[in-house]
């Protein structure tokens, strides 16, 4: 038994996530990864058993990196880069890449970004608009992404979401928030 690889798990599964934004709830990577792996099986009933293992593991390297804001990434592309270079020595060192075809990759990538609107959602819901702004950047990335459609299930689960977010909220809801992260 591969002892550090069971640690690391662990580790992970502890990391808080969103830790830069405001929550009523906080959520841990290992609520995430839960969440992300059961949206896999829905939207991909037989989904094969790397593609399983793959959304167990996703954000393993979270356990030495935490989990770093979009927004950083996203301004800072040498935060990026770095980060994809030590996930990579992470994924390497701890041999958990898994190989997945295209499809199963986009998959991937929409139960992630899936799971983080759904989050946000339930909090709006909450009262917590702040999050609208993630929700919106969650509904454009799967546009800007072309994932809305990557299953047929996957398409009818956006679609009930993006229809929900449409009809409960304005484009301006959440804007202009007291707390919001600034434009650089």
């Amino acid at each position: 038994m591969n002892w550090k690889l069971m640690r690391l798990f662990r580790a992970t599964a502890r990391i808080q996530r969103l830790h830069t934004m405001p929550s009523q709830y906080r959520q841990s990577v290992g609520e995430h990864t839960f969440s992300m792996a059961l949206i896999v099986m829905f939207i991909h009933p037989n989904a094969s058993a790397a593609l399983l293992r793959a959304a167990l593991k996703h954000d393993m390297a979270e356990a030495f990196t935490g989990d770093v804001p979009s927004p950083a990434k996203w301004h800072f592309p040498a935060i990026e880069d770095a980060l994809k270079d030590a996930e990579n020595k992470i994924h390497h060192r701890f041999e958990i890449h898994e190989d997945l075809t295209v499809h199963e990759r986009n998959i991937l990538k929409f139960a992630d970004i899936c799971e983080l609107l759904m989050f946000c959602l339930e909090e709006a819901q909450g009262g917590n608009l702040i999050m609208l702004n993630v929700v919106r950047n969650c509904i454009a990335a799967m546009h800007k992404r072309k994932l809305v459609d990557v299953t047929p299930i996957a398409a009818e689960l956006f679609q009930f979401l993006e229809l929900h977010y449409e009809t409960h909220y304005t484009p301006e809801d959440g804007e202009g928030a007291f707390y919001a992260h600034p434009e650089l």
